[in-house]
């Protein structure tokens, strides 16, 4: 609260009132202004101290629909900030600055912070404060917005305390581009104040991660973290561009050289080298070489990229290491604790692995689908199979192209007697696999495979090893043309356009990681090939049904081809299998029909 006071000089005395009537009368006013000034201010001051303490308030959160406990120390979520920017280009910034208040908070150990995958679920959306702390199980919530115009900056933040729905503090901090870092460092200290925050000499020693950065540097680095969240190969691209600029206005910017690592090894981890028209190795010695820059002035990104680095090349114990340091540099840093999840999983310590990555789901409550595949591996290296299916069941619904997902599921369900389910979780792997490019299961593929210790391998095998491969899988062999189906009767184009003239059902299969042409033969129905066990066949098609199965790209896919195996193993009647598939109708002239 602000309060004023009227100072005298040494030895200076209020004059007493002349017996003059017309200096009385002036004397009179004048004193009359000054009180009424002071009563404005006071009254002034009192409002501010008001709004920040007592009002308006919002409506109180409720302990029993709290998504989780509270934590045991202070727990905040800060929500997107508000761009009031003109240019809606500015948005990047915008952005760019919540998160680093996110993740300056999430530094100091006195607090629970709310990452930021969560909390930008809610950008964009009206809500009330109440149902924000509910759901993310959090007491405080701070929420704002900033204005940049050309060169100036203006940030409005208020704290609110959703236990009570009232604020308090709510400030507007201007300044130039020159001064964004104090003003975020007023904000973090603010909300020390405010939750009376005691931080330690290692939380003192962690100033802003971009302080002392080219101003425009960090700038493009905004922008080109706008892009990497995105995780497209477009994204990508472009956000390594961005962090190049940032390095060539500022060589020695850490946090840049650490972003770069992390898009790099990103192209590597996810294959998109050829989409981004460059090779392993290229990409390989460029994330290793920017990790040895950023690794000058070691940030928990840093530190995060070289966990998973360490982790690809079979070196469990460096990866746990490394990200032991990431988290203890950020303690809520939820990606960080789930890169030690799976560092510890690979090493050989499910139990650990598992309390790290619940630990990282509780940060993150909307956390990503590959959590639920760490810990589902946790749990089948703790051998506890009934929980590995239902975990990776979840994960299967968010993430169903994902090969771990699969062989970890196959051989949980292995475990427990459930082969037909095991079978089509096979399946399913080879299907990714060959999609690929790449080889179907084996024993040799796991013993090679990045699987951890020899004792999580041999776990996989022993559970596959109950799994009997199905009778149709023999059926289905690989030619130069593409896939034979032993049994099947094959149709070729004119072939395919009589069936279909007759009314033949048409069943198409689409690759998993997009389609070669969009159409497809007019009328037909799409299938899901991790989908094709009996009963679902059965819901298909009738057994006395004439059905022409064909794949929507080229002719190295091979579902159509399992499908087609499948229902004539079952004693399905009228199966026909059209290898050339979509292409080869278009080719031979007949009408597509467009769409997904």
């Amino acid at each position: 609260m602000r309060v004023y006071r009227v100072e005298l000089r040494a030895g200076q005395s209020i004059p007493a009132p002349q017996q003059d009537s017309k200096n009385a009368k002036t004397q009179n006013k004048s004193r009359l202004i000054v009180t009424t000034i002071l009563i404005a201010l006071v009254v002034a001051g009192g409002a501010a101290y008001w709004f920040k303490t007592q009002g308006p308030k919002v409506e109180a959160a409720s302990m029993d629909r709290m998504a989780f406990p509270l934590p045991d120390k202070p727990s905040i979520a800060v929500l997107p900030f508000v761009n009031m920017s003109d240019d809606a280009q500015q948005e990047y910034f915008v952005d760019g600055m919540t998160e680093d208040l996110i993740t300056d908070l999430s530094k100091l150990s006195g607090l629970f912070v709310i990452a930021r995958n969560s909390v930008f679920t809610y950008k964009g959306k009206s809500l009330k404060i109440r149902q924000v702390a509910e759901e993310l199980g959090v007491r405080y919530v701070l929420e704002g917005s900033v204005r940049r115009v050309g060169d100036q900056v203006r940030i409005n933040a208020q704290l609110i305390d959703t236990t009570t729905g009232g604020h308090l503090w709510a400030e507007r901090y201007d300044g130039s581009m020159a001064d964004v870092f104090a003003l975020q460092d007023e904000v973090t200290k603010q909300i020390v104040d405010a939750l009376s925050l005691n931080l330690s000499t290692e939380d003192a020693a962690r100033s802003f991660h971009h302080k002392g950065v080219n101003i425009e540097a960090y700038d493009a680095f905004l922008q080109g973290w706008a892009h990497y969240r995105l995780q497209t190969p477009d994204g990508i691209a472009e956000a390594i561009s961005a962090f190049d600029r940032a390095i060539v206005l500022d060589p020695g910017y850490a946090y840049a050289h650490a972003a770069l690592a992390a898009s790099y090894w990103e192209v590597w981890e996810k294959g998109w080298v050829q989409r981004l028209n460059m090779s392993f190795l290229r990409v390989s010695r460029q994330a290793k070489g920017h990790l040895q820059q950023a690794m000058k002035a070691p940030t928990p990104l840093a530190h995060w990229v070289a966990s998973k680095i360490s982790a690809a090349q079979g070196k469990y114990e460096d990866a746990v290491r490394e990200a032991e340091l990431a988290v203890a540099l950020d303690s809520n840093n939820a990606i960080g604790h789930a890169a030690l999840a799976f560092a510890l999983i690979l090493s050989g310590r499910p139990t650990e692995g598992a309390d790290s990555i619940q630990q990282a789901m509780r940060l993150d409550p909307y956390y990503p689908p590959n959590y639920l595949v760490t810990l589902g591996q946790a749990q089948f290296g703790m051998e506890r199979f009934e929980d590995v299916i239902v975990t990776l069941e979840r994960a299967v619904q968010r993430t169903p192209d994902n090969e771990s997902v699969w062989i970890y599921l196959a051989a949980a369900y292995g475990y427990l007697g459930k082969t037909e389910k095991g079978q089509v979780a096979v399946a399913t792997f080879d299907e990714l696999r060959l999609q690929r490019g790449l080889g179907e299961l084996t024993s040799a593929y796991i013993d090679q495979g990045q699987f951890g210790q020899s004792l999580n391998r041999t776990r996989l095998n022993a559970g596959l090893a109950n799994i009997p491969e199905p009778e149709w899988k023999s059926m289905i062999r690989r030619t130069a043309e593409g896939y034979e189906v032993r049994d099947a009767t094959l149709a070729d184009a004119a072939e395919a356009k009589a069936l279909h003239e007759q009314g033949a059902l048409f069943a198409y299969s689409t690759g998993w990681f997009g389609e070669f042409r969009e159409g497809r033969i007019p009328g037909s129905i799409h299938f899901k090939p991790h989908l094709m066990s009996e009963v679902s066949l059965r819901q298909l098609i009738g057994e006395e049904q004439v059905v022409v199965f064909y794949n929507r790209g080229g002719y190295f896919l091979v579902s159509a081809a399992q499908a087609t195996a499948k229902a004539i193993n079952l004693g399905f009647k009228n199966v026909y299998y059209f290898q050339p598939g979509l292409n080869g109708w278009r080719s031979a002239g007949y009408r597509v029909e467009e769409g997904p």
